[in-house]
């Protein structure tokens, strides 16, 4: 997987940084919110220019938006990146109480790619996230060979409908 971190904490980067080598992800951390606007658009730009725009490729697979000194920035660039980028996966980290607010205004807009969480979250609830192994551990329990479908290296959005359909409903959202 290729994800962005938008941090202030240089040591949270570097624990996150470490788990996700261990499983051959690619970490990219911007430490402003200028630097992650850039290095999203600078990956924006590559995507479009030698992929299919029907493929839906995203330029990361997901983003981690967790910038305390950022404080509503953090939330901005998130709806500036969903603007252009509806498809994009982010997991918005907020550890002001001010997170249910922040998740019913994006809730309003139908938003299935958000992931709102108080933080701070662990590290490995932060991987567990990116990794959607809640959708894989259902996935698991309905005997399904997720094996098979991470060979397949499908996206976020795909992997999510394939558990709504073989539960049979839309139930399961980002």
């Amino acid at each position: 997987m290729k994800i962005l971190m938008l941090t202030d904490d240089s040591n949270r980067a570097a624990s996150f940084k470490k788990q996700l080598r261990f499983k051959h992800h690619c970490l990219y951390i911007a430490y402003t919110v200028e630097a992650c606007l850039k290095l999203y658009q600078d990956a924006s730009q590559e995507v479009f220019f030698t992929t299919d725009p029907v493929d839906h490729i995203q330029p990361f697979d997901a983003l981690v938006l967790e910038c305390e000194s950022c404080g509503p920035r953090v939330v901005e660039v998130a709806k500036e990146i969903l603007a252009v980028n509806p498809r994009q996966r982010i997991v918005l980290s907020l550890k002001t109480k001010s997170r249910e607010a922040v998740a019913q205004d994006f809730a309003e807009q139908a938003n299935d790619f958000l992931y709102v969480v108080q933080g701070p979250i662990a590290i490995q609830g932060l991987v567990d996230i990116v990794e959607l192994k809640d959708v894989y551990s259902k996935l698991q329990k309905m005997s399904v060979d997720t094996d098979a479908i991470k060979r397949a290296n499908f996206r976020h959005e795909q992997i999510i409908n394939i558990l709504n359909i073989v539960t049979g409903s839309k139930a399961y959202k980002y």
